[in-house]
């Protein structure tokens, strides 16, 4: 399976109806479900959440590799031509992950190491561009625009879900494109590191 059969709008619904669910929510209605309902088994509540949290790492990361398929290290370094660039980038103002993937769908070489969107927002905040913050509401670790990543085109946006408020950095065409250019950068930084 490659991580274009998954539309990231049908995963993240997929995500949010079994947090409904492990949280004794009907989907539809959003209503409590019924105590002696088997979806309020202990059992299924706890593989609901488990199966949530595998949904949201395939949403930030891609789908898992095969341990049967070639190691990152024997796969060819990331390369994108100047076409491929400008097919990549949106003239609306992406989220790092559908940046990401777009990246990925537009180079399609399951023989190159693929691009993760971790590797570039560490790199911005590297950059001091982003920096590390907790969201208020939801808890979660989040990376947020600087002064110089709003300069850059880098912005964060509250939403709202079934699940609550929550806020996304946001990628201009302009902080897509300087993302682009300084991919090799972004890949030595990672690989740097490990």
């Amino acid at each position: 399976m490659t991580d274009n059969l998954f539309n990231l709008e049908q995963l993240d619904r997929a995500k949010k109806v079994m947090e409904m669910l492990a949280f004794g929510q009907d989907p539809f209605t959003e209503n409590k479900l019924p105590n002696d309902t088997i979806l309020n088994n202990i059992e299924l509540a706890r593989s609901f959440f488990f199966t949530a949290k595998v949904l949201s790492e395939i949403i930030t990361n891609g789908m898992p590799k095969s341990r049967s398929r070639s190691s990152r290290m024997d796969k060819k370094p990331f390369v994108i031509t100047d076409e491929q660039i400008r097919a990549s980038i949106s003239p609306v103002p992406q989220t790092i992950t559908n940046f990401i993937i777009n990246i990925n769908n537009v180079v399609q070489d399951d023989s190159m190491v693929k691009i993760k969107s971790v590797s570039v927002t560490s790199w911005l905040v590297e950059q001091g561009l982003m920096e590390k913050s907790v969201d208020p509401i939801s808890q979660k670790a989040l990376r947020l625009p600087t002064e110089k990543g709003n300069f850059m085109g880098i912005t964060a946006e509250k939403r709202t879900s079934v699940n609550g408020d929550y806020t996304v950095a946001l990628y201009s065409k302009e902080a897509q494109l300087f993302i682009l250019e300084n991919i090799d950068d972004i890949l030595s930084y990672n690989y740097g590191k490990e």
